[in-house]
């Protein structure tokens, strides 16, 4: 029987017997490891998922809208948002969660609302969103 040269785990060669112990023997040293680093991944994983963001590009429809705003859907509530108007020298639009730097963006539970001035009927609005 071999081992792997980096963890040491068995390697079970056909001319070998089968013998449940090697493999026990695997089971146990992955069981080892995960057990003592699996609280640092948590720990890591939770810190990720707590900073998300979303990019993508909404297209305006101030024709069919009420108040000519638009309320773009995201898969979770945004801190800021940032949207660009793709005419006149690409200007940009932000709003900071509880904040706006412009009346026509705001955030808003699970998405953000475009008003009038990016939200331009058929008009494609880039946008980047981070919580």
């Amino acid at each position: 029987m071999q081992q792997t040269e980096k963890y040491k785990l068995n390697l079970i060669e056909s001319s070998d017997p089968f013998l449940p112990e090697a493999l026990n023997q695997n089971t146990q040293k992955v069981e080892e490891v995960l057990s003592e680093n699996l609280e640092g991944m948590d720990a890591r994983v939770t810190v990720l998922e707590a900073h998300k963001f979303a990019c993508g590009v909404y297209i305006g429809n101030s024709a069919s809208s009420v108040n000519n705003e638009q309320f773009i859907p995201l898969p979770f509530t945004p801190k800021a948002v940032v949207v660009w108007y793709p005419h006149t020298n690409w200007y940009t639009y932000a709003c900071i969660e509880g904040y706006s730097l412009t009346p026509f963006l705001r955030w808003a539970e699970n998405g953000f609302i475009a008003g009038s001035a990016v939200n331009d009927n058929n008009v494609k609005f880039p946008f980047i969103a981070f919580r």
